[in-house]
């Protein structure tokens, strides 16, 4: 353990783990009136008074709190990217709007470590500034608020005109001065979501049992503090194509939609596919309740169709939500017809 010098005026410059946690210990025995050594009572006398004790279990949070940070200091050197004070405020802002790659390339600049732009932009669509749509992930009126803008660009053909044909565009999002500084304000947030981001692993899901006997409307009546996500879909064998229409609701608020031609091989894909796209139109962190009449052998592992229910926890948690699964299987008819009606 390391020790003061008779003459100390301070604390050790460097504390090792083994010794700290050896500390915390004694102290805690001996805050708590036992011996450390012995495990038996300390004589009274030795801590008859409220201020030695009082010492004592300060020491004790002194110590607690330096293992804590040497906690995070290991935790930070093990890892391949991570930026210190000094680099943070080395970070340059451009004049004008800049794309996130402008962004991630400044950060990999100033710390000589690689960070990649789908780091920026991941985080960025978990707090809500972006969403994805139609293929790429675009500014939401939150984020257009914070200085993103999403435009058109429009590629220049061989001899040098610029396309006029739309099926040519495509979208990139801006970043304003504003937006910049937001970024790198929440830098060392953006780099901690993504060392612990979700896996689904660590994801959990609570099943609720649905009572047989009850109506899909009948059981959602019941359900009104939870944010829904429901889906029903169906699969042509001939073609190999199906369709879903999916809703959330929130309060009696329905967002019904509709997509056709899906290239899957079952319905319980599509329906999968269709609760998926509505669990990313989510913003804010909520109570989600997944309604599904498939039989639930997707949350299996080793079935085919898990990597979409786990694309869906996945989704789900970076949302920050809770999650609740009840399977009411054989109404699926029902789920469509209340999403159908919604559609009206």
């Amino acid at each position: 353990m390391a020790e003061l010098d008779n003459n100390t005026q301070g604390t050790p410059s460097v504390y090792d783990m083994p010794s700290l946690l050896q500390a915390k210990g004694y102290l805690d025995a001996l805050a708590d009136g036992m011996d450390p050594i012995t495990g038996q009572p300390v004589d009274p006398e030795t801590l008859s008074s409220q201020n030695i004790r009082s010492v004592l279990h300060y020491a004790a949070t002194v110590l607690a709190d330096n293992i804590r940070v040497q906690e995070i200091r290991s935790k930070k050197a093990s890892r391949p990217f991570f930026l210190t004070e000094a680099q943070l405020a080395q970070l340059h802002i451009k004049d004008r709007p800049c794309i996130v790659s402008d962004i991630a390339n400044e950060v990999t600049r100033i710390s000589g470590k690689k960070l990649q732009s789908t780091w920026i932009t991941t985080w960025l669509q978990s707090q809500g500034y972006l969403e994805p749509r139609d293929g790429i992930r675009a500014a939401t009126d939150e984020g257009e608020k914070l200085g993103i803008v999403t435009e058109l660009r429009m590629p220049r053909l061989p001899n040098g005109q610029i396309s006029q044909d739309l099926k040519d565009g495509y979208f990139v999002n801006r970043y304003s001065r504003e937006a910049q500084r937001f970024i790198m304000d929440h830098m060392e947030e953006i780099v901690e979501f993504h060392y612990n981001g979700v896996s689904v692993a660590q994801v959990d899901f609570d099943v609720m049992t649905y009572p047989i006997r009850s109506t899909v409307r009948d059981f959602l009546s019941r359900q009104g503090k939870y944010c829904l996500i429901t889906a029903s879909g169906v699969w042509s064998p001939d073609t190999q194509m199906g369709s879903y229409t999916a809703g959330l609701c929130f309060r009696n608020n329905w967002k019904v939609f509709e997509k056709e031609d899906l290239q899957e091989t079952s319905a319980t894909r599509c329906i999968l596919q269709g609760v998926l796209d509505a669990a990313k139109l989510l913003k804010k962190p909520t109570d989600v309740l997944l309604l599904l009449s498939p039989d639930p052998s997707y949350t299996d592992p080793k079935n085919a169709d898990y990597p979409l229910w786990k694309e869906i926890l996945e989704t789900l948690a970076q949302a920050r939500c809770t999650i609740r699964l009840a399977v009411c299987q054989s109404r699926g008819d029902e789920i469509a017809r209340l999403l159908k009606v919604q559609l009206l």
